[in-house]
């Protein structure tokens, strides 16, 4: 009997340092890492989605300026309709952005607190200049889309405004006369398109130096 509680006791002791040893592995820190990850690539696919709506919705205003006869209000509906929803598009990738800029400052903080509690002195270098080196590329990721951003605004501004500017004058003469403006819209929409691309580029990468997951299995 009293063998009997000696083995319950050191088997509970054993079960008691398992649990501890796996708790002091159990650190959120990747966690973090990988729901931003995630927020990344998932602001990266929209962010695609965008170009593909700018598409659609050139698509529209050409259909609609180029071809100014018969009934022109079923054309200016569909062009009004993807202005919106190329809107919807931009203003849910502002949305993503700023979570995944949430995710990313929750994830520094916490690499931040994991670093003071390193002891050793060449880890604890090594592990500052990986989280030195993946803020500096963060940041760029981040300073990337502000300036696609501010380049996509002037864009968007042009749209909505061929849309308030037919929606009080949806003529032939009034077509004519906004012609210009959204031949220049078309224009200015290859190297907007190309930027943003290499953005949607940039979230994804980062998104995948970012994740616990490798390529292969």
């Amino acid at each position: 009997m009293k063998t009997l509680g000696i083995k319950l006791l050191l088997g509970n002791l054993g079960m008691m340092a398992l649990l501890g040893l796996l708790a002091g592995c159990a650190s959120p820190g990747y966690q973090k890492a990988g729901a931003t990850s995630e927020a990344l690539q998932v602001a990266a696919n929209r962010i695609t989605n965008g170009i593909l709506q700018i598409d659609v919705t050139l698509t529209a205003l050409t259909n609609l300026v180029n071809n100014p006869q018969g009934d022109l209000a079923p054309r200016y509906k569909k062009y009004c309709d993807d202005v919106a929803s190329l809107r919807s598009v931009a203003v849910d990738v502002n949305n993503k952005a700023i979570a995944m800029r949430a995710k990313g400052r929750d994830y520094f903080t916490e690499w931040e607190q994991q670093l003071a509690t390193i002891k050793n002195q060449d880890i604890r270098q090594v592990s500052n200049e990986q989280m030195t080196e993946m803020i500096r590329k963060f940041q760029e990721v981040n300073n990337s889309y502000q300036e696609v951003r501010m380049r996509f605004k002037p864009f968007m501004s042009d749209l909505e405004d061929i849309q308030t500017y037919l929606g009080t004058d949806l003529t032939v003469g009034g077509i004519d006369a906004i012609k210009s403006t959204a031949d220049k819209v078309n224009d200015q929409s290859a190297s907007l398109k190309e930027a943003i691309t290499k953005l949607a580029d940039q979230f994804r990468q980062m998104g995948v130096s970012m994740s616990a997951t490798t390529g292969s299995q």
